[in-house]
């Protein structure tokens, strides 16, 4: 949840005002505001869902490369699923994990 906050006084200029001092001390690793921005600018059909990646496979396998960069899982998302701290840290490690994660999930149950 301080993250959110953090992000609101970073990105915005949110009032922190009334937040806890062991919030407003914080400082938030470089690479999420960033990570945050870059999504920002990210046109909205980015955001729509896609087709599941079975359909695709079955449907049009000359995508499957497109689909997998599409799929690739953001810094963010990948290090909160699978429950990593939000430190200065390499994050490629938790999308790779999520990553895998996901594709044993899509094999064994065919979603």
């Amino acid at each position: 949840m301080s993250i959110v906050i953090l992000l609101a006084r970073d990105l915005l200029g949110a009032d922190m005002q009334g937040v806890p001092r062991a919030v407003t001390d914080t400082t938030l690793p470089g690479w999420i505001p960033e990570r945050v921005k870059s999504d920002w600018r990210l046109p909205m059909q980015d955001h729509q869902p896609r087709a599941t990646f079975r359909y695709t496979l079955k449907t049009k396998p000359h995508l499957i490369f497109g689909e997998v960069l599409a799929r690739w899982p953001n810094p963010i998302g990948a290090t909160m699923r699978v429950g990593a701290p939000l430190t200065d840290g390499p994050r490629w490690p938790h999308q790779i994990r999520l990553s895998i994660s996901r594709a044993f999930s899509i094999l064994s149950t065919g979603k």
